[in-house]
């Protein structure tokens, strides 16, 4: 695949991205030797956006002009709201994808700015999948079970539940047909237990839609 330099667009929608995560501010470390431990943390916020887009413009060209021995002049970069503001966290993902591969030509890649700035992001954006909360896999011991597994049993509890309901109520019929109302009694309550278990069953169902 060739390298490109990605539309302002692109950037702006990576920058949006980022001020617009969970659990933010979105911050990154940024390489500085006169810092002890020889970085800082960088933040974006909302007078941040403009450096911060102007950093990932500058790595792509940096990146094209290095693949290409092309020389791509500077250009200047000015936050603007995207277009569009309801793309999902895989939309956002795919797109941080592409930039990181069009970025990631020199061989300093991974020390720059810009490469830190992608990988918080991509972590920010990963907690924010659907169902990524739900998950029960932080510490996966012999006794855990992914998820299809759990929602391919509540299904057939479901089921179950439901053929239940429907032979008591057929059963029902018949005893007030004979007025046998001890019958109806006690199928009655082993009727609450029934819907019981088919709302517990449905809303795990449900969850999983």
């Amino acid at each position: 695949m060739s390298a490109f330099i990605v539309d302002a667009e692109h950037i702006h929608v990576l920058v949006w991205a980022g001020l617009n995560i969970r659990y933010g501010p979105l911050r990154w470390r940024a390489s500085d030797p006169t810092m002890p431990g020889g970085h800082h943390w960088r933040e974006l916020t909302a007078d941040t956006v403009d450096p911060t887009g102007q950093m990932l413009l500058d790595a792509n060209i940096a990146s094209v002009n290095h693949r290409y021995a092309e020389n791509n002049g500077p250009a200047i970069y000015t936050w603007r709201t995207p277009r569009h503001r309801r793309w999902s966290p895989v939309e956002l993902l795919k797109a941080l994808n592409c930039y990181d591969y069009q970025a990631s030509e020199p061989d300093d890649w991974e020390q720059s700015q810009a490469h830190a700035f992608v990988q918080e992001l991509q972590g920010a954006l990963i907690g924010q999948l659907p169902r990524y909360d739900d998950a029960d896999t932080w510490g996966i011991t012999a006794s855990s079970e992914p998820a299809a597994h759990r929602d391919e049993l509540a299904a057939r509890q479901l089921d179950e539940a439901l053929r239940r309901l429907h032979a008591l109520r057929q059963e029902r019929g018949t005893a007030l047909e004979a007025s046998d109302h001890v019958t109806v009694t006690r199928l009655d309550e082993e009727e609450v237990s029934v819907l019981d278990d088919v709302a517990y069953a449905a809303e795990i169902v449900n969850d999983q839609l």
